[in-house]
């Protein structure tokens, strides 16, 4: 057998290794492993080394234990500079001088009289063998784990690594044992960054499986070529660092790896190019070096994820191609925690080097998912330090290292190093698995953060923890110096109250940008809304849900997500993809659709159970109608189908086009079925399926609609020569019904630019409402040919519009996926849409039809491949239910007898929120709310303002006198004569003090009796007064210029409030502190009561403002004037916008309450043709409302 040759390789060779150097075989009867006993085969030359040394005998214990590492390397193959060993161990390098040569010569003698076996004797395969689907290649490389080989899968024709479990080692359970666990590990796991496993076999009693042939270095490999080049270039430019520490200062050649790599070299097959790392120092190596730790963050994560742990996470163990990807490998040592008997706690298995500590030690705790954070913070350190971590060659030093001492910091070896990259490395080896990244995706999203120039999660260890772990390594010198420990810890102290301070100035400012920017969110929120934007809207308010940040929503928020919740829906799921259309059965109970899944299904509209399925395509249904009996459903692609409901809807196919019919519809009659072919002609086909007519149309024929009287037929089409320009002139026509004419043509203005895409008939056949391409609609009259109504371009692309029976809203579907209702409004001759339509988000991905099932209830489908049918009555009355917990409930009065159609000059809520007062022009309504009965009429002064007392009376402003009347619900109790008629009355929160302003006189009385303790002339008319909610001050003006806020026990004037001489209503905040006044010219200002300081001056209703009313937190304040209702921040004297008002022009005259307990906002308005209006919202319904 030919002797194998030993040579020095040029460092630049490539070759097919293993991702460490692979130990030497054991042979048959050649050179053992053991280092001891290979010396004494040749002749002894410990013995010669005893005889050689005279120093100690610790010095000759080190010694020995060099030489059997030096011995050991020889054996496995490696080249040895000698020189660098003696210049390393100056203090043995006499004794290596006469012994390294020998020991070299001594070795090849041995290999030459005992040659290796062959590899086929050992393992039982050689190349050229096939073994299951693999026919072997050749040997990558060998391990304690297991023998790689490359091989071809002969199914597949692809290249493979296969490992091979040895002969020798099927005599060990345990082997066997972890060989299996290893492929459980790896093959349970499915990811782009972890070795693919792709079969595992047994034949002829060997166990293999194959996984992914990885064509690179391993990242030890690439660690080791860094340490060269760095060496060579720091020392002497013409020699390479041939090995690295006989101890094993680098993790690059460790033993007993059986992961297998190929690097490309003139020798491998289809070989690649290195990896080729940026120089090193430079901020892109950095950067490559933190994308590869999230390529085995996020792989680790994933094999966490499957309740994997890996426990060997190491450079050697890590694989990088020549496109820089990394790839997690040799689960060999992994534990399954479904499986834990494999490795109990206390064992010790994996690398030293990388280990956790509580993994190194073999601590009799369960070590989880958080020492392979470890191992790769390890393996992170080393890339970037090129240096390992703990570099000790002793063992037991090693394991001191890894347990008591911090690694040195990165930027001491490196001042280029990112601190960021220093702070992850530290987080992630920490000594107490606590203070880790508790997970790898953790440490991942650091990485991330760091490569996109954002925060990171780690922070660099400051003086207190620093401080903190080396006390708990020495507590002997702790205690020994405690003094100096106490000024220390003073010492400390300082710093942490300037930390502290530092922080909370931070905090501060957060909290102040948070705030900021809660308050831009809300302002764009309501407009928005006040645009009809909902989605918008929606989206806004779901940034502000509760989160870690806290929980900044107001009333502001709470209000308006009341108002932007969907109706409530019936949701019908069941097709695979898109639902194109429905269709309504004339009875409204049964609802059919057809989608992109090819099948016919038919709902229950009042349960949402599905019906029946019809399979009639293997292409998509983009059209359906039903027949005016319900008997027949009409479903079409390119192919048009008929389906008989008294045959089970058994399905025959009436004709096959090169087009897709876009739209059915059937005739009046039944008899025949019409159908718009795309861009081609409109059909008309008998149920047999014979063609009857047809009529050319160039459109895409999205509507096909008879109208009520039968005859006619409203369809799109499009002028023949405009297909240069396929929307230059779009529009509507009505044709007979048996397609022979055209009638009539629905132009938009008569402009070639219209873009009519789709038509829909009024149920009285008089109107018809055109969808444009542009998302805006408009009302044709047909007996004058004039559009009579037009809505504002609403969105892009508008997919389909329904009119609805009652022909009083018209529901158009956008392809954004929201559906806008359109109210229809018809006085005598006139007929006009709504100002503001109402919006909802019905479908992700967008509408693509909708139909009225009755006035109040919606059908729509989109493509989402859901079917909903929406109450949408409910919901624009404001009655339907909270959609979610943090929505307080909104609805509208019922009243059984309404006020008159007059302007409303005020509301007010009971103390406890269940009753309303309502102020017509001489009339003082009182209402129960929760049944909407009116209790009492009193005739009072119109424009007074009356109120409640605290145990429920009523203090009546009454017309054309000079007192005010108390009275309990129920019947007059006595009167409180003013002098002049009374503009306001309000009572203490006690209930003990009432006070009066008029035209000329300020009065306080006792609310029991109505005995006068206080009188004053006023220098203008009076016209508001409030009660703080302490009851301790009270405050009045009017058209005056100063408001007075005097002290309730005293009677003193605590402070003059320069003023406009226009106060019209005032408030005080919950707490007391502040005072708001609404003025004449629409401007309100928030004053610092104990300060006399105006706090705020906000601007932005156009007519006096009649009510201001504070948020139960006092955060929001409400206004009310004829045209709006506002809302505003306080604290930043900000605008938030309209609740109600402005885009509502058909309301108007708005007034609000909250109730003093709170819990319940009234608002009033007078609504379209002067029915009055009152919304209600229990604001107590959520905590923090």
């Amino acid at each position: 057998m030919e002797r194998p040759r030993r040579c020095r390789r040029p460092d630049n060779q490539s070759h097919c290794v293993t991702s460490r150097h692979l130990r030497a075989p054991r042979s048959a009867g050649g050179v053992s492993r053991g280092p001891l006993r290979s010396l004494k085969r040749m002749s002894h030359p410990l013995a010669a080394l005893r005889d050689l040394s005279s120093g100690s005998p610790a010095d000759q214990a080190g010694l020995e234990q060099l030489v059997e590492s030096i011995v050991e390397r020889l054996q496995a193959g490696e080249t040895i500079d000698f020189d660098e060993i003696r210049a390393r161990h100056p203090e043995h390098a006499a004794e290596l001088g006469e012994l390294l040569p020998a020991m070299d010569m001594l070795l090849r003698l041995g290999n030459a009289r005992n040659p290796p076996a062959p590899a086929a004797d050992r393992d039982g395969v050689a190349p050229g063998d096939v073994l299951g689907d693999f026919r072997i290649v050749g040997e990558l490389g060998r391990g304690g784990m297991g023998v790689v080989l490359e091989a071809v899968q002969l199914s597949m024709g692809r290249r493979v690594a296969l490992k091979v479990l040895p002969f020798a080692a099927l005599a060990q359970d345990k082997a066997l044992q972890r060989f299996r666990n290893e492929v459980r590990a790896a093959a349970a796991l499915d990811h782009p960054n972890i070795v693919s496993v792709y079969s595992v076999g047994q034949q002829r009693g060997i166990h293999f499986y194959a996984m992914q042939f990885i064509r690179g270095e391993t990242l030890a490999q690439v660690i080791g070529q860094l340490q060269r080049r760095s060496a060579t270039s720091a020392a002497d430019p013409t020699r390479a660092l041939q090995a690295d520490d006989v101890a094993g200062r680098s993790a690059n050649a460790p033993n007993g790896d059986d992961t297998v790599v190929a690097r490309g070299d003139s020798t491998s097959r289809g070989s690649t190019a290195p990896v080729r790392l940026p120089p090193v120092g430079s901020p892109e190596f950095y950067r490559c070096a933190a994308r590869f730790a999230v390529q085995a963050a996020e792989a680790l994560q994933h094999a966490h994820d499957q309740g994997v742990l890996h426990r060997d996470v190491k450079p050697g163990n890590l694989l990088i191609d020549a496109q820089m990807n990394l790839y997690v490998a040799d689960f060999g040592l992994a534990r399954i925690q479904t499986d834990p008997g494999m490795t109990m706690t206390g064992d010790l298995l994996g690398t030293l080097r990388y280990m956790a500590p509580e993994q190194a030690l073999g601590k009799r705790v369960v070590i989880d998912h958080r020492a392979d954070v470890y191992s790769l913070g390890a393996t992170l350190y080393e890339i970037l330090g090129l240096e390992p971590a703990f570099d000790e060659a002793d063992r037991a030093a090693l394991l001191r290292q890894i347990a008591y001492q911090e690694p040195r910091p990165l930027r001491r070896r490196d001042r280029s190093i990112p601190w960021e990259l220093e702070a992850i490395v530290g987080k992630a080896m920490a000594k107490e698995p606590h203070e880790r990244y508790q997970t790898a995706q953790q440490l991942a999203d650091d990485l991330k953060a760091f490569l996109h120039c954002q925060p990171i999660q780690a922070r660099r260890p400051n003086l207190a923890s620093r401080t903190a772990k080396w006390s708990r390594r020495h507590h002997a010198l702790v205690a020994a110096a405690s003094i100096v420990f106490v000024a220390v810890a003073a010492m400390l102290a300082a710093g942490t109250v300037l930390v502290n301070r530092a922080r909370l100035e931070a905090e501060s400012a957060l909290e102040q940008k948070s705030s900021l920017l809660y308050l831009a969110d809300m302002e764009h929120a309501y407009e928005a809304w006040a645009k009809g934007w909902i989605s918008d809207v929606r989206r806004i308010l779901a940034r502000h849900r509760p989160g870690e940040g806290g929980d900044r929503r107001g009333v502001e928020w709470r209000l308006l997500n009341s108002l932007v919740q969907p109706p409530a829906c019936l949701q019908l799921a069941g097709h695979q993809g898109a639902v194109n259309e429905i269709a309504v059965f004339p009875d409204c109970k049964r609802l059919a659709s057809v989608g992109d899944d090819g099948t016919l299904r038919l709902w229950d509209t009042a349960t949402g159970e599905l019906l029946h399925t019809v399979a009639l395509d293997d292409q998509p249904l983009y059209s359906v109608a039903v027949s005016p009996d319900g008997r027949y459903v009409a479903a079409a692609s390119r192919s048009v189908h008929l389906c008989d409901g008294q045959q089970q809807y058994a399905a025959r196919k009436l004709h096959q086009a090169s087009d897709n019919a876009e739209s059915l519809a059937f005739s009046p009659c039944g008899k025949y079925l019409l159908a718009g072919f795309r861009y081609a002609e409109v059909c008309r086909f008998d149920l047999a399926g014979n063609i009857v007519s047809r009529m050319p149309c160039n459109a895409r024929v999205q509507s096909l609609e008879f109208l009520p009287d039968g005859q006619r037929l409203l369809m799109p089409t499009r002028d023949a020569k405009s297909d240069v320009h396929r929307h230059s002139h779009e529009r509507l026509q009505l044709a007979a019904g048996d397609l022979a004419s055209v009638e009539q043509a629905i132009d938009y203005h008569g402009s070639r630019a219209s873009g009519i895409v789709l038509g829909r008939s009024s149920p009285c056949g008089e109107f018809v409402a055109a969808g444009k391409r542009n998302a805006s609609a408009f009302l044709f009259h047909l007996p004058t040919e004039l559009i009579v109504a037009e809505t504002a371009e609403l969105a892009n692309g508008l997919a389909d519009l329904s009119y609805a029976p009652d022909g009083q809203q018209l529901a158009l579907g956008f392809q954004n996926g929201v559906v806008r209702l359109v109210a229809i409004y018809r006085e005598r001759n006139a007929v006009e849409f709504g100002p503001r339509p109402e919006a909802f988000f019905a479908h992700a991905g967008g509408v693509h039809c909708v139909r009225h099932l009755s006035p109040g209830v919606l059908a729509t489908a989109g493509n989402d491949g859901m079917v909903r049918i929406w109450q949408t009555a409910a919901w624009l009355d404001r009655v339907a239910a909270r959609a979610d917990a943090s929505s307080p409930e909104v609805r509208r009065l019922n009243w059984d007898r309404p006020p008159a159609r007059e302007p409303c000059f005020g509301i007010a809520l009971s103390p406890d929120g269940r009753q309303l007062l309502y102020m017509a022009n001489r009339e003082m309504l009182h209402y129960d709310l929760a049944s909407g009965r009116r209790l009492k009429k009193h005739v009072v002064r119109p424009g007074g303002r009356s109120s409640w007392s605290p145990d429920g009376r009523l203090g009546l402003c009454m017309a054309n006198c000079d007192f005010v009347e108390i009275a309990s619900p129920a019947r007059p109790l006595f009167k409180i004569t003013h002098g002049s008629p009374p503009a306001a009355v309000a009572f203490s929160p006690t209930g003990d003090l009432a006070a009066l302003i008029g035209d000329s006189q300020f009065q306080l009385c006792r609310a029991s009796s109505g005995a006068e303790l206080f009188r004053c002339d006023l220098p203008g008319a009076g016209r508001a007064v409030a009660f703080s909610a302490s009851g301790k001050q009270l405050a009045y003006g009017g058209m005056f210029e100063e408001i007075r806020v005097i002290d309730a026990a005293t009677l003193a004037v605590e402070q003059r409030l320069p003023v406009r001489p226009s106060v019209c209503s005032m408030a005080y905040s919950p707490d007391g502190s502040r005072l708001a006044a609404g003025y004449g010219d629409g401007v309100i200002q928030i004053w610092d009561v104990a300060t006399g300081r105006l706090h705020a001056e906000l601007a932005g209703h156009e007519r006096q403002v009649m009510d201001v009313a504070f948020a139960p937190d006092g955060r929001t304040l409400l206004s009310a004037s004829s045209e709006s209702v506002r809302l505003w921040a306080v604290e930043h004297g900000f605008g938030y916008g309209v609740l109600y008002g402005l885009f509502q022009p058909d309301r108007g005259d708005y007034r609000l309450s909250i109730s003093a307990d709170g819990s319940t906002l009234a608002i009033a308005s007078r609504g379209r043709r002067g029915h009055p209006d009152v919304f209600l919202w229990q604001l107590s319904a959520t905590p923090g409302g």
